[in-house]
């Protein structure tokens, strides 16, 4: 990782003036925007019918153009394999796949994910990966807002991810411990086993709220037979659509693409699966051994996700 600030002008490629600029005056280069709110490539309304926004702090192009060489570089460290949001050819689908099979679910949002996220931890979590005490401080200025990370910043999704990594790390030691299976989509943490593990949740909230994280509790499930998991209903041994989504297969090009791409993954049985750079492989198991299938990398709804 990047150790000198000299370096880091170079990477950024910026002079020591302009980085100055920008980083003095990191208020005046972001502005404010509400987005509606999209699920199943719908608008998202509220009990009385009206569309729910989401707020966002969006870049100007300089730091945006910054924000993104900083992404690239950072996602370049190398993620565990319970997690699946915003990470390259890892989707919502692979996430709810993990969870087949199971009986009992816990689904928990973390609350205001980017916004709890604040400069101290960005900070540690870049002098923890390598880069010196100054160029973490000159790259958290550049990825952070009025000491937070900012909902918008292509760089917050994977740095939320890596400073939620050492959390994460102790709910998945917690979760093996237990025979659960436990995995993240940025602020959606699922755990599933084919026994119950009620008794676990204080641990797991405890553990959540020792990171300095905050659980959503009205979004808050424990649940049997079944669960909505990013999106995907995991039932049994199978991923569907829900009812309202699948409805609308006819009339939406978006929501037929993406069922048929659930659908592809529900025609094998992965017994492991592995991600790599250029596909994901499952084996499924037969008669004569392991036979390999290889499915290419596939995305997630494109009209602006779950």
């Amino acid at each position: 990782m990047i150790k000198s600030v000299h370096n880091l002008y170079s990477f950024l490629g910026l002079t020591p003036g302009e980085l100055d600029s920008i980083t003095s005056r990191i208020t005046e280069n972001y502005y404010q925007r509400s987005r509606p709110k999209i699920k199943y490539g719908e608008f998202q309304r509220d009990d009385s019918g009206n569309i729910k926004y989401r707020d966002l702090l969006i870049p100007s192009y300089l730091l945006k153009s910054r924000q993104q060489r900083i992404a690239r570089l950072l996602s370049g460290i190398t993620l565990p394999v319970y997690m699946f949001g915003s990470i390259k050819e890892r989707s919502n689908i692979q996430n709810a796949r993990q969870h087949l099979n199971h009986q009992y679910f816990f689904t928990l949002d973390l609350k205001k994910f980017f916004p709890n996220i604040n400069h101290r931890q960005v900070n540690m979590m870049l002098c923890e990966n390598g880069f010196s005490f100054s160029v973490s401080r000159i790259l958290t200025q550049l990825t952070t807002y009025q000491a937070s990370l900012p909902q918008g910043a292509p760089s917050s999704p994977v740095i939320a991810n890596l400073v939620f990594m050492p959390t994460g790390n102790r709910l998945n030691e917690l979760a093996k411990m237990n025979n659960i299976i436990f995995t993240t989509f940025l602020d959606d943490l699922t755990f599933s086993s084919d026994h119950c593990f009620k008794k676990r949740i204080p641990e797991i909230i405890k553990i959540v709220k020792q990171g300095g994280f905050y659980p959503a509790y009205d979004k808050m499930h424990y649940r049997k037979g079944y669960s909505e998991v990013t999106g995907l209903f995991v039932k049994g041994d199978r991923l569907e659509l829900p009812y309202s989504m699948n409805k609308k297969t006819r009339e939406n090009h978006h929501i037929k693409s993406y069922k048929e791409q659930v659908r592809k993954y529900n025609s094998v049985r992965p017994c492991l699966i592995k991600h790599c750079k250029k596909d994901l492989r499952l084996f499924e198991a037969n008669k004569k051994g392991h036979r390999l299938v290889t499915l290419a990398p596939l995305q997630n709804l494109p009209t602006g996700g779950l």
